[in-house]
């Protein structure tokens, strides 16, 4: 790790080729989050191993040399740093906007309303 002026700043591993990197990098930039980039498998990378080996990893140091914690997945990244960082949110204040992140954006809607169209529906 750096020694330093960011030696408490959260340090991101990524490639310039992953769109989840550089969605996290976007979500640190935009929130004005202190940071530093390392490419993974680099001469730079002196981030330990994650729990799971993909990225991008982002890790927290412990302000004396090494890490505190370290983990992997862009979505729980994002749920972690909103709770820790409170201005410049990426998420909506209104829930009901959001709909349900889990289902994706390409989930067909129920075109009958009052129904739940769980089950097996026909075309009227």
């Amino acid at each position: 790790m750096k020694d330093g002026p960011d030696d408490t700043s959260l340090v991101i591993g990524g490639a310039h080729s992953s769109p989840y990197s550089l969605k996290m990098r976007a979500v640190l930039r935009y929130r004005h989050i202190p940071h530093r980039w390392v490419l993974r498998n680099s001469r730079w990378d002196d981030l330990p191993a994650p729990p799971v080996p993909v990225i991008p990893v982002l890790a927290w140091p412990d302000g004396a040399g090494g890490y505190r914690d370290v983990m992997v997945d862009s979505s729980p990244q994002i749920t972690r740093l909103e709770d820790e960082h409170h201005h410049r949110s990426v998420v909506p204040p209104d829930p009901v906007g959001l709909g349900n992140p889990r289902l994706g954006a390409d989930q067909p809607r129920c075109r009958h309303p009052g129904t739940s169209c769980s089950a097996s529906s026909t075309d009227s």
